[in-house]
């Protein structure tokens, strides 16, 4: 396409994965909601990164601003209930087990739709499309509902022990199986937010 693109992310061990498998791609370590780029690009491209980031308004100042007049912003990213199933399964769980007070919650931003172009607007950006759809996910192996769980939300029990944390997931694991175990396949209920929007300088 004639693209010169470039990569951000906090992890450096994501840089230098990332740096090992795209080695004619440039990748920088950086908060995403301390961006310094200033007219730089006709487009930013983000998937599956926006509900980690808890300062929204510095990640679309920082996208803002690094955009040239016209550029396009276009994210997908977890929407309004995402994974609600299992969020709710874990909250039950740990009140079962008497660990509510030590569950951690809400460490992701899963915005609705009027929330997000709000704050889109908000930051100058003209909304061109924003779309909430459910995009059921299956995850690998007869293990997956408990690896994901391990791989995106161990966050939710840095305040347990491993006896705990497994106690809560073994919980998890039962409740969440007459919805989420389907035809031998576990599958997370993703619901997603994509978003496209243009800077648009006045």
């Amino acid at each position: 396409s004639g693209a010169t693109v470039s990569g951000v992310d906090a992890s450096a061990e994501m840089i230098e994965l990332a740096k090992q498998t795209y080695p004619t791609i440039h990748f920088e370590q950086k908060d995403a909601s301390q961006l310094d780029y200033n007219r730089e690009f006709d487009a930013v491209f983000s998937n599956a990164t926006f509900h980690w980031i808890e300062n929204q308004k510095g990640l679309l100042r920082g996208i803002y601003k690094g955009l040239k007049h016209g550029g396009r912003l276009v994210a997908e990213f977890g929407g309004k209930g995402n994974v609600k199933g299992i969020t709710d399964a874990i909250e039950l769980a740990a009140k079962n087990l008497g660990l509510a007070s030590k569950l951690t919650k809400d460490f992701w931003f899963f915005p609705s739709i009027s929330e997000y172009t709000t704050l889109l607007e908000k930051n100058n950006f003209e909304v061109n499309q924003a779309l909430i759809f459910d995009r059921p996910t299956p995850l690998k192996g007869i293990n997956g509902m408990r690896d994901w769980i391990m791989q995106f939300a161990p966050y939710a029990f840095k305040n347990m022990n491993h006896d705990e944390i497994e106690a809560i997931i073994d919980a998890v694991i039962e409740i969440v199986k007459p919805t989420h175990f389907i035809r031998d396949q576990w599958v997370a209920d993703y619901k997603r937010i994509r978003i496209k929007a243009t800077k648009n300088e006045r």
